[in-house]
């Protein structure tokens, strides 16, 4: 299932995410959780501490940027998971079907723009129904005009749907 993020933000609707049998660290299982997409924007590097080592040392930006989603979530399987395993489930997907995961940009997690964007928010283990604000980062080609999608991990299997 794919669905406009353009529509995920203006609707402000709430989506569920159902997986079986999903590996999360030490847990293997099945894995809950519902979310809502706050905003979806191109990430500005001129306010990222230290951006000039990211062409060198992490994702090519003369053929990419970064972009942000900020989220709520709510982990609803019965044990606490590791946020990261949860953020790797939502993908972005651009109108040819290429699939984007959440960007590897360990920078950020030190940075003083991590703080004031939210990426520093999601804590490490989420405690189930508890609800959490933060942000997600994707890695992006460059490409005018390109219409965005949310998506499960084709590799973790899964789906989502509004609720």
């Amino acid at each position: 299932m794919k669905i406009p993020i353009k529509y995920v933000i203006d609707s402000g609707a709430w989506f569920k995410y159902h997986g079986e049998n999903i590996s999360c660290g030490q847990y293997c299982g099945p894995v809950d959780f519902r979310f809502r997409v706050l905003s979806f924007d191109m990430i500005n590097l001129n306010y990222v501490d230290e951006s000039e080592k990211f062409n060198r040392d992490y994702n090519p930006l003369s053929e990419g940027n970064y972009w942000i989603m900020k989220v709520e979530i709510v982990n609803l399987t019965k044990i606490i998971l590791h946020c990261s395993h949860l953020s790797n489930m939502i993908v972005v997907l651009d109108q040819d079907g290429f699939e984007f995961s959440t960007a590897d940009w360990p920078l950020l997690s030190d940075s003083e723009y991590a703080e004031k964007s939210g990426l520093y928010d999601l804590p490490a283990f989420m405690t189930p129904k508890i609800k959490y604000i933060g942000a997600i980062a994707y890695f992006l080609p460059k490409e005018d005009g390109t219409e965005y999608f949310l998506s499960v991990n084709s590799l973790e299997g899964g789906n989502i749907q509004e609720v």
